[in-house]
């Protein structure tokens, strides 16, 4: 998982100004190997505003809110602390001119605005909620496929249902309980989602199932042969293989890949 970041306190002589937002936001973004594009694809800004952001071309945009917004959104995505990248901006923006009303002669009417339906706020709120679970998410997937890829693709140990007598084993839970709904010749594995995280399975040789699984999510899946999971937060999913709780596998954020089998014949 990212670590947060600090970015360098502007010096004592130069107030907040002398912060250097571009640098500071490009400097992080090439630290964790992303592009532009892969920025964008993620939180939706325009690669050309990423790169005004990025050389400090705050005047591109239409407001100074727009650009403190875009500042927020990017530093907080690259895992830094956003508040003083969001002043240092403010302090080079400020508030932008104040639209200049000139009334024209002879006495104008004014008529109240209506304020916007209570159907509109919830549906605005709701969109708003969904953005960010949206853009959580897709952080929170970028970390664990991130880990996933940087941990490369070592092969799964085997876990049979069944020790075999002749290895050394862990030390099974005590009263567990009788495998339930799957052959004798047969591994069923249970997914049960603690938060979220990213999965591959892969059921005899057949990936059947290749994506992310909220809190509260339950899936399951058998094989007669061989059943690969690779879990990205293994400290988020709890396990079950065949009825025996196998309990978390990993720490969070850990990478995990396990290969279970049905007992032997």
């Amino acid at each position: 998982m990212a670590a947060r970041g600090q970015p360098d306190k502007p010096s004592s002589g130069g107030g907040a100004g002398t912060l250097r937002v571009g640098e500071v936001l490009r400097t992080r973004r090439e630290a964790l190997g992303l592009s532009l594009e892969q920025v964008h694809a993620q939180l939706r800004i325009p690669a050309r505003w990423l790169r005004a952001i990025e050389e400090e071309r705050f005047e591109v945009f239409d407001s100074p809110q727009y650009a403190k917004g875009f500042v927020r959104s990017y530093a907080e995505f690259l895992g830094l602390e956003a508040e003083p990248l969001v002043q240092a901006v403010a302090a080079r923006v400020g508030t932008g001119p104040k639209p200049q009303l000139v009334a024209p002669s002879g006495d104008v009417p004014i008529r109240p605005v209506s304020p916007p339906s209570r159907l509109r706020r919830v549906l605005a709120w709701a969109a708003l909620a969904a953005a960010a679970g949206l853009l959580w998410l897709g952080y929170v997937g970028y970390r664990q496929l991130r880990a996933f890829y940087a941990s490369g693709e070592p092969a799964p140990a085997a876990t049979p249902l069944v020790p075999s007598g002749e290895e050394p084993q862990a030390a099974p839970s005590p009263a567990l309980p009788p495998p339930a709904m799957a052959g004798e010749n047969a591994v069923r594995v249970v997914l049960a989602a603690e938060d979220v995280s990213w999965l591959r399975v892969v059921a005899d040789g057949r990936r059947v199932f290749e994506g992310f699984i909220r809190a509260g999510e339950r899936r399951e899946w058998e094989a007669s042969e061989s059943l690969h999971v690779v879990i990205g937060n293994a400290g988020g999913v709890r396990v079950q293989m065949n009825g025996r709780d196998l309990g978390l596998l990993g720490a969070p954020g850990e990478v995990v890949r396990r290969t279970f089998t049905p007992p032997p014949r």
